[in-house]
Parts: C-alpha cells; structure tokens; sequence
C-alpha cells in the first residue's frame, strides 16, 4: 500500500502555530531588536534562517554580534514589530485595514464612484514600510505578502488627500529597479487618473514635494504607452473588420462569376 502524501498546509500551520507561541512566550530567545524604545526578544535561529542581514550582523564581530543587541533606527517600531511577527507567523496586521477591506465597493448612489474607506492612506503606508524592511533585511517573501497586501487594500478605492504620502512612502524607499511595488503604485494611480487629475489640491502638493517627481514621469509615460496601445487596438479592430468585409466581396465576386460561367 502507497504512503500517502503529508498535508503541506497542516504542517505549515503547525510550524507557524509553534513559532508564534515561541516568539508570546520569548522562551529560549536570544537576540533583543530594539526600536523606539520598544524591545522584542527572538530567536536567533529563526531570524537568521530568514534575513541574510540579520545574519551576518550576528556572525561577524560587531556590536549587534557581541552583546545579542540590535538596535534598529531606520524604520518605525511599528514596520519593526510588523517585520518581525511575518518571520515567525507568515503574517503582520495593520491597525484598521480589517475595517478598510470590508468597506463596501458600491456606489451611495447612481453614477457616483463608492465611498472611500477612511484610513486607507495609512494602510497603504504601513505594507510600503513593510515592504521596504523587507528589502532592508533581504526578506524577500515579506515583500512579495506586502505587495499583495497593498494590492488587496488599493482595490478599495483612491482617497486624493494624503495620496501623496502614500507615493513618497513608495516611491522614496525602493531602488529604481525594484518594479513590483512601484508598478502596483503606477498602475493604482493609473486607475484613478481623472479624479486625481481634477484634483487640485493632490496637484499641488505633488508639484511641492520632493522625491516623488519621478513618479509624475512614470506615470506620465505610462499613460502614454496605454493610450498608443488602446488606439493600435482600436486600430486592428477597424482593420480587422475591413479586411473580413473586403474577403465577402471578393467571395461574393467568385461566386457571381462561378454562376454566370455556369449559365453560360
């Protein structure tokens, strides 16, 4: 008799079910990451096994090594306890985007576009931070969870006040080469480029900022490159349908010959 096959996703949840109670419990740890004056205590097998930085910082001889001590400066206690909880339990939470996903999607009335769940900006922001720790601690999978996470949440609508802080938190933490958030941004914006456009108050405050003018010039080429698209479609539509017109002519030309050479 064949064994059967172990459920993957059983053990998985067990796994993730006995390192979140390892990391409530603190039980054996050995390595404290502070931030803002908060501290968490990990495990350095766990943490390591996951980030190639933090790793490192514990392999060499340097102060994080030497004392079990990280002290973290670059991001906000929060993205650090976010970081954090997706090592051991493959997941973080996000004050208020339970109630932000559950929003409705319809409109309050005919032709109107749906209300815009409050908070939403602040959401955004949070798997933009979680996904530039991400790339801070070379944690690739928590990227690619921060980038559906954001992509999840952005379906909910576009709210032009504090949109802004939302392409800055994006656009000023990721390198010109790492396309994947950056595009879910481009393509977000992209989707409410008329409300964004006969906003002038968003207008101005991307005009002021720094660090997101870039943004402006992908975005830009980006509807450009869509709208050459659309009109080569349209295009191939028209010419598709002439060409098709132009063959039943011609049929109906053979067949108006093939008759008159029979009557003859």
């Amino acid at each position: 008799m064949d064994e059967k096959e172990p459920e993957t996703s059983v053990h998985q949840n067990e796994l993730i079910t006995s390192r979140t109670e390892l990391l409530k419990g603190e039980k054996y740890s050995d390595l404290i990451i502070k931030c803002d004056g908060q501290g968490w205590r990990v495990h350095k097998a766990v943490m390591c096994s996951t980030s190639s930085v933090l790793a490192t910082a514990c392999d060499i001889e340097m102060k994080e090594g030497i004392s079990g001590v990280i002290d973290h400066d670059t991001f906000d206690a929060a993205t650090v306890g976010r970081m954090i909880a997706y090592v051991y339990k493959r997941n973080y939470s996000v004050e208020t985007e339970d109630e932000v996903l559950a929003a409705s999607q319809l409109p309050a009335a005919y032709n109107e576009e749906p209300e815009v769940p409050k908070g939403i900006n602040e959401v955004l922001i949070a798997h933009a931070n979680a996904y530039a720790i991400g790339e801070y601690y070379h944690i690739p999978t928590l990227k690619a969870f921060a980038v559906e996470r954001f992509d999840a949440v952005s379906r909910r609508g576009l709210q032009a006040d504090g949109f802004v802080d939302v392409i800055k938190a994006v656009w000023t933490q990721t390198d010109s080469g790492d396309k994947k958030l950056r595009s879910c941004l481009r393509d977000y914006a992209y989707c409410h480029r008329f409300k964004l456009a006969h906003d002038e108050a968003f207008g101005h405050r991307l005009a002021d900022e720094d660090g997101v003018h870039a943004f402006t010039v992908e975005l830009f080429q980006h509807t450009v490159q869509e709208q050459v698209a659309m009109r080569n479609r349209t295009w191939s539509d028209e010419n598709r349908e002439a060409v098709i017109a132009l063959r039943k002519r011609i049929s109906a030309g053979i067949s108006q010959q093939a008759e008159a050479g029979a009557g003859d």
